[in-house]
């Protein structure tokens, strides 16, 4: 004869009695108890979190980048004894250049000098004088909102914001005082290490 009773013991948990009978006036009682399921809920994090932010964090990690060049793998000056700013000069063609706020954006972010020159606002006003001093270097890094800065001042053809003296003027500061130089953007050329491309489209 088999008989089973199931009995509370507790809120959270039950003993279900199971009697076998295995011979004449011959019992064994088996207990067996079932425990209730614990339900697990995560807790929110105490900490708030930022929003991700795809363009900022790309331009904080080409800051990076940049900075972390400077010192682990510098080039070396052409001027012997020559010291630079810890700032960037901005240089951009025009004041609605699409890359110059996400520039100003990283660099605000990260805390870090800068000056901003508008190219075609201010045209041959980039000299060396705006750059360096004796062996004092204005500027530890240079930023390029476009490989050639080009625009458009009449809406049809375009050209570079710096003349010719003016990019002159630039690159020798930049080998002078071992500056290096970022573009945000540009056509690739063999200026900027690249083969000419042999096809593009217009993506607008």
């Amino acid at each position: 004869m088999k008989t089973n009773t199931l009995s509370a013991t507790s809120e959270k948990q039950a003993a279900k009695i199971i009697q076998v009978q295995f011979a004449t006036d011959t019992d064994v009682r088996i207990e067996v108890r079932t425990l209730t399921p614990i339900s697990w809920v995560p807790r929110r994090p105490s900490v708030p979190q930022r929003e991700f932010r795809p363009a900022l964090a790309l331009a904080v990690t080409l800051l990076m980048a940049c900075f972390s060049g400077l010192f682990v793998n510098p080039a070396h000056a052409a001027l012997t004894n020559s010291s630079t700013d810890l700032a960037v000069l901005v240089v951009t063609a025009t004041t609605n250049d699409a890359a110059l706020p996400a520039i100003r954006q990283a660099l605000d972010f990260l805390g870090t000098p800068y000056t901003v020159h508008i190219a075609s606002a201010q045209p041959g006003a980039l000299t060396a004088d705006k750059l360096s001093l004796g062996l004092r270097g204005f500027y530890s890094s240079v930023m390029l909102t476009d490989s050639q800065l080009a625009y458009s001042p009449d809406g049809v053809s375009w050209t570079s914001a710096l003349s010719t003296a003016e990019w002159a003027t630039l690159n020798q500061f930049s080998a002078d005082f071992a500056v290096r130089q970022i573009n945000w953007s540009g056509y690739p050329t063999p200026d900027s290490g690249f083969n000419w491309p042999t096809a593009a489209f217009d993506s607008t």
